[in-house]
């Protein structure tokens, strides 16, 4: 199942800090190669995995030009999910310690 990049984006953008630049750029970049790397994908699943050339009398049979750039753009991506998926924990760590601080201001406190 592939899931559209706006609603990744949405949740994404939910459980960080908007207000922190890096992070919100973070996620850009993460978005970007995923877009990448789909089209590359899409790619790859319509021409093959390997090619054939022929360059003169020689004839060979040799991997997709893309696969390289998809494992590379993979790497980047769980380099990338991972500095993300920090600043999901901190941001959830700051939203509690604003709740628990918060003054009580019902009737019944």
């Amino acid at each position: 199942m592939t899931i559209p990049v706006t609603t990744l984006r949405k949740h994404i953008m939910g459980c960080i800090n908007n207000d922190d630049l890096l992070a919100v750029e973070m996620v850009d970049r993460y978005l970007d190669l995923l877009t990448l790397y789909r089209r590359m994908r899409r790619k790859i699943d319509q021409e093959g995995i390997s090619t054939k050339v022929e360059n003169g009398e020689q004839k060979y049979v040799k991997s997709h030009p893309h696969i390289a750039d998809v494992k590379n753009i993979n790497a980047q991506m769980v380099s990338l999910k991972r500095d993300i998926d920090k600043h999901i924990e901190e941001y959830a760590t700051q939203q509690e310690r604003m709740n628990k601080n918060r003054p009580k201001g019902g009737l019944l406190d």
